[in-house]
């Protein structure tokens, strides 16, 4: 499957060190392009437009990614905050960190 990392996606990274944005970028790609499934090791948070949560680096970021067309197009790159399918208002939750790690520049809606 064909990763696509939107330009917020890339900001947010950008914020780590370097060997840190290496780690989360290549984990997900791996994981997604490589992986038995795409889905496998993510959390669905938003089922009515396939988006996604996929931990990386030890896990501690989530990469926020949607299904769309058949491709994985990242939204964003958060710290991990113990996301779990079981998490109640999860996709709140998820658009609260999104908003407040891109100091409300990257809307996941």
């Amino acid at each position: 499957m064909e990763v696509t990392w939107e330009p917020s996606a890339d900001r947010l990274l950008q914020q780590r060190d370097r060997f840190t944005q290496r780690a989360i970028r290549q984990e997900f790609e791996e994981a997604i392009e490589h992986g038995p499934s795409p889905t496998l090791r993510s959390i669905e948070f938003d089922t009515d437009r396939k988006g996604f949560l996929t931990a990386v680096a030890d896990e501690r970021y989530s990469v926020v990614w949607y299904l769309e067309n058949d491709a994985a197009v990242v939204r964003a790159v958060v710290p991990t905050t113990r996301f779990s399918p079981e998490t109640s208002n999860l996709k709140a939750r998820v658009q609260d960190i999104v908003q407040l790690e891109s100091h409300g520049a990257v809307n996941v809606k």
